[in-house]
């Protein structure tokens, strides 16, 4: 039983009451004769219901609404529901390894009320909440699972699931990435409803009706539609307060810059739906719900027929099919290589015939039937590795096609430097071989001289020399044949592919594709979203149509109160009508969103993604289903905000072989500066042997006593002329050097700016492609030049050999140096015994000491540095044929002119060099004059000898 309460009831309707204690006024207790009933009275008053006090229980229950009275203060009591809260246990893990194994989730009408982490388990518990509201996903901060420093700071404790005030916790689970680099807790917070409440006035102990102004706020009322802002939400003005006696005088406003609901001088709600009802607003402070008066009138209007049993069909609703980018014919996977639908007869089917601008023109090839090149066109080659491997070159460009082209260059390469490794091995001995033919020839002689007149032969001397010839002509066939070799290399590199042309073009016809594909990705997505708002909206509107029949029902947006000078009522259709408004300003948003930048193509797929599973997620959905599809439609519109701000950056497409391609091109024109420094040196030196040259023929001339005067003008017209035609090929050759040169640096500066693009994205397109302009206008000036300069070159050449042979200057050149042999100074490097030698002995050992001073004479003099500057000559020539042959200019012109003068020239060295053997022979003879015996003997030779020391 119930002590005497002094208390009074303040506030009642159908579901609560509150008391109130006031001293000198309580609540009596009238029992109901002799049972455990009682009744509750105020003064007078009498309250409805009949209690009983459930001993065994200690409660108080109301007999007619099975209700119980519970205290939950001194100040109040409320009415509440005898029924226990029933609660289920969940355990999961044993031998739990980590958060990810123990997903924790309650039905779609429970949340969580019980969680307890054990040893290798988690304990966790749901209770039933009767009218659970909408339910919102949340996520945690993500965690770096690899940082070394997650031990550290701790940074499990950021992983925090946190449900606003009046939402419950329904489900927690643990998402982490494939590979273990990261974590984080996903969780839902369900809003916990309020139950509406209609507000009487309390009956004091005189019986008349009092209002209690301290249970409510004076802005807690009915919010009804008063205008419309520029965004197209509706304001709501206060239009009734539930405070007694208060002025009506809140708003509820949309606050477009900060994206949140907002009451007049409280908390504001962040959520950006076009109608508060749309889902279910709230603050720590208020909640926004719908209001219905239940001010029915009900008439007699007789019993109405039987609807019959057939169930109406639903009408059928608008599919949504998604279509993907049209994309250029030329970027389609079938033409693009490392793609599953690859086809290379398609690609250069479609590359044939695009416009000379279009980068992936040049990525189109047809293969030869020869090694003429019969029938090719377009970006293709014929195939020779130099070890047997001839074949017909891919037709077009792909990544597989640049690296087989790469590849064989470096093979081609290491088999020239093991042609040129066996003609060092096979002519390296070559002049030890001379030096002892040389010594054989002079070391035999025999004498003959019957009845006092004698002959001296030496046939070693002719069987030395006929070896000599016969080792220059095995050093002339390794010559010609590592020549041929030479040639060989240069013609298989000039018929297959050039690797840096192929790579540029295969790049460039990417980089074209990436531009179109980003574009046409944009596209798709406004198109998408065009697509997904309307047939959302038409779909609503069918469905609307369907479960409603334009009846008017109860549970409507706007209320009765809220209509103002009318008598209608605002019905279902009406409030599908705004839901539908709603939406189509929400896609409206969306669409704009995606219309101000182009998206980075992941951006672009994951909003396509999204959009198409909103679309087909909803395309049969009943009417039932609205709230979901809006607040879906909420986390879609997040969805495209976040994603609109990923906009498309300038190096993120390229890919990752462009980088490689940059780093390739590099190295490639790092070797080739290489070996034109090589060049650029040789014609340095070149140039100052030709200025020594000059030098020395007028010291010598002048300082020469032994020259007739007729060979000193043939040797010096000689000097002139072949300096004259040095000096105009010289000037060929050097200004082709020089542009080779600028073309060089001009494409290490476009691999440079490729790689900028690509890699560090530090440079623009625009930038990119004005460095490749500028690489491909220095090439094709350096071509230019080359054409002039071979053509220029090679007939030089040719005079230069026609003079040479015909007017023998190295002939002259040769006898110029033996006649400005000094004799004395020949004399004072011998001692008595070899003068007496050179005296007394065979003419073949004096022939070998005259010889060896010739030779060192010629090497020293005109002959020799005019044979080397011709040998460097040579090597130039084959540079020139080299560059034409690996620049795809065709075949070279009067190259069989070029090697004929070749020929030429390298004949009159060996034939000037075995005519200064005949007028070394000569020398001897003159000089053994001077060892006449009957006369002065060898001792008149000493003298000289002594004289020139």
């Amino acid at each position: 039983m119930l002590p005497n309460l002094h208390a009074r009831f303040a506030l009642f309707d159908p579901v609560s009451c509150h008391c109130l204690i006031f001293f000198g006024r309580g609540v009596n207790l009238a029992v109901k004769g002799g049972e455990n009933k009682f009744h509750l009275k105020s003064g007078n008053h009498q309250l409805p219901g009949e209690w009983h006090y459930d001993n065994a229980k200690k409660r108080i229950r109301n007999l007619h609404s099975n209700k119980c009275l519970k205290a939950h203060h001194p100040h109040a009591a409320l009415e509440e529901t005898c029924m226990e809260s029933i609660e289920q246990e969940w355990i999961v893990g044993h031998g739990l390894q980590g958060l990810a194994d123990a997903p924790i989730s309650c039905t779609s009408n429970q949340v969580l009320s019980f969680f307890e982490k054990g040893h290798g388990h988690i304990r966790y518990k749901c209770v039933h909440v009767a009218a659970l509201g909408s339910c919102v996903p949340g996520y945690s901060a993500q965690v770096e699972t690899k940082a070394p420093e997650l031990e550290d700071v701790k940074a499990l404790k950021r992983m925090t699931a946190t449900c606003p005030t009046g939402h419950g916790l329904r489900a927690l689970e643990a998402e982490a990435s494939d590979k273990g680099a990261w974590i984080r807790l996903r969780y839902e917070c369900c809003q916990i409803n309020r139950v509406p409440v209609s507000l009487y006035p309390y009956i004091g102990g005189d019986g008349q009706r009092e209002f209690m102004v301290d249970l409510a706020d004076g802005w807690e009322g009915i919010y009804c539609p008063s205008s419309q802002d520029d965004s197209g939400r509706m304001q709501f003005s206060q239009s009734r307060s539930f405070r007694p006696h208060h002025n009506p005088s809140g708003s509820l406003q949309y606050n477009k810059f900060q994206g949140q609901w907002c009451v007049s001088g409280k908390a504001c709600a962040s959520s950006d739906v076009v109608h508060p009802l749309d889902v279910a607003l709230s603050t720590h402070e208020w909640h926004v719900v719908p209001v219905s008066d239940f001010d029915a009138v009900f008439e007699a209007r007789g019993v109405k027929p039987l609807g019959g049993n057939r169930k109406r069909s639903p009408p059928p609703l608008i599919k949504f099919g998604s279509s993907d980018p049209d994309y250029l014919p030329e970027c389609k996977d079938e033409s693009h290589p490392g793609a599953r639908k690859f086809k290379l007869a398609l690609m250069n089917k479609e590359a044939e015939d695009l416009d000379d601008e279009n980068p992936c023109k040049y990525v189109f090839g047809k293969p030869p039937k020869n090694q003429q090149m019969d029938e090719s066109e377009g970006m293709t080659g014929w195939i020779d590795d130099l070890s047997g491997t001839t074949e017909p070159g891919q037709g077009g460009v792909t990544y597989k096609s640049v690296k087989e082209c790469s590849d064989r260059d470096i093979v081609r390469e290491l088999k020239l430097a093991k042609w040129n490794k066996e003609h060092w091995d096979a002519t390296k001995y070559n002049w030890i071989v001379e030096d002892i033919l040389d010594g054989i020839g002079n070391s035999f002689a025999l004498e003959t001289a019957p009845m006092g007149f004698g002959v001296e032969l030496n046939p070693f001397g002719l069987a030395a020399a006929i070896g000599t010839m016969a080792v220059h002509g095995v050093e002339f066939h390794y010559d010609q044949q590592i020549a041929d070799r030479e040639m060989h290399f240069e013609q298989a590199g000039h018929d297959d592919c050039n690797p840096i042309q192929h790579g540029f073009a295969r790049t460039f016809c990417d980089l074209h594709c990436i531009r179109d594909a980003v574009r046409k990705g944009d596209d798709a997505i406004l198109r998408a979203l065009e697509e997904a708002v309307e047939i959302v909206g038409k779909n609503t509107q069918l469905l609307l149509e369907y479960y409603v029949k334009k009846q008017n029902k109860a549970g409507q947006i706007c209320f009765q109160s809220c209509a103002v000078g009318e008598d209608a009522k605002p019905g279902l259709i009406e409030n599908g009508l705004e839901i539908k408004h709603g939406i189509a300003k929400s896609m409206g948003e969306m669409f704009a969103m995606a219309r101000e930048a182009a998206l980075e193509p992941r951006a672009s797929v994951a909003a396509t993604r999204a959009i198409n599973v909103f679309a087909k997620r909803w395309s049969g959905a009943n009417v039932s289903k609205i709230p979901r599809l809006v607040s879906e439609l909420q986390d879609l519109h997040g969805t495209i905000a976040k994603l609109s701000s990923r906009k498309l950056s300038r190096g993120r497409e390229v890919q990752r072989y462009a980088v490689q391609m940059a780093s390739q091109m590099n190295k490639y024109m790092q070797a080739q500066s290489h070996v034109l420094g090589i060049y650029h040196h040789e014609s340095s030196t070149s140039k100052l042997l030709q200025r020594r040259l000059n030098r020395f023929w007028r010291s010598s001339v002048s300082s020469s006593a032994l020259l007739l005067e007729v060979e000193e003008e043939t040797a010096e017209e000689d000097i002139k002329e072949f300096d004259s035609m040095w000096w105009e090929i010289r000037k060929e050759l050097d200004g082709y050097l020089q542009a080779s040169q600028e073309h060089v640096r001009a494409t290490q500066a476009a691999a440079q700016m490729l790689q900028n693009y690509a890699a560090k994205c530090a440079a623009g397109f625009s930038e990119m492609k004005r460095a490749y302009s500028l690489s491909v206008r220095a090439e094709t000036h350096a071509h230019k030049i080359l054409k002039r300069a071979w053509a220029a070159v090679s007939t030089g050449v040719a005079e230069m050999a026609s003079k040479v042979a015909d007017g023998v200057i190295l002939d002259h050149l040769a006898v110029h140096d033996l006649h400005s042999l000094n004799p004395k100074a020949m004399l004072s490097k011998m001692n008595g015994t070899e003068i007496q030698v050179f005296c007394d002995g065979s003419i073949d050992a004096a022939f070998t000491v005259v010889r060896k001073a010739a030779a060192e004479a010629m090497k020293k003099g005109l002959y020799g540095q005019t044979h080397r500057q011709l040998m460097v000559l040579f090597e130039e020539l084959k540079m020139l044929q080299s560059r034409f042959l690996s620049g795809g200019l065709g075949p070279i012109p009067d190259v069989d002119l070029v090697q004929d003068a070749q020929t030429r020239l390298q004949s009159a060295l060996l034939q000037s060099a075995f005519g200064s053997s005949k007028v070394a022979k000569a020398m001897v003879k003159q000089l053994r004059t001077k060892c006449d015996v009957s006369e002065r003997g060898p001792k008149s030779l000493l003298d000289e000898s002594s004289q020139a020391k």
